[in-house]
């Protein structure tokens, strides 16, 4: 019996662990992080729901006026899953003075949109940008790691 065909199996499982750590040491794989958005930390007083959090001043620019479009539309675009989701300007007179003493505490940033959890927690933001372009692709990661959370979460 000829030692060729063993020798190529052996070969082929110690090359294996070989290839994955050239792999792994030279950084050339990416990590299992999906989320599209910047990972953030803090805690709001809404609870409940899943809230899309759009912080604004009461005079609301043009910046403000696209955010607020961003939150509408993304918000419509969860079908079903829209009866899980507050979406939320922070800015608005309207809004309870004890929610935006608590939100004024946490330190968010205008100029973005944030997610929230069912328990208050502050998960993901996204930037908030004038260009077409831009908004839209802003638009889309949002949504799809908000589908994404909401598939997973077994609350709110």
């Amino acid at each position: 019996m000829k030692a060729t065909p063993l020798l190529v199996l052996v070969l082929v499982f110690l090359a294996s662990p070989a290839i994955a750590w050239l792999v792994l040491s030279q950084h050339w794989f990416q990590g299992g992080a999906t989320a599209q958005g910047e990972w953030v930390q803090g805690q709001v007083p809404q609870q409940g729901r899943w809230h899309l959090l759009l912080p604004t001043d009461a005079a609301c620019d043009v910046r403000c006026k696209a955010g607020v479009y961003l939150l509408h539309q993304s918000w419509l675009a969860l079908g079903q899953e829209r009866d899980r989701v507050v979406p939320m300007r922070l800015g608005s007179e309207s809004l309870d003075p004890l929610i935006k003493a608590a939100v004024n505490q946490t330190g968010l940033a205008q100029g973005y949109i944030y997610i929230a959890d069912p328990r208050g927690q502050l998960v993901l933001r996204y930037p908030i940008t004038l260009t077409s372009g831009d908004e839209l692709s802003a638009g889309e990661a949002m949504l799809a790691d908000l589908r994404k959370l909401l598939k997973l979460s077994r609350i709110g």
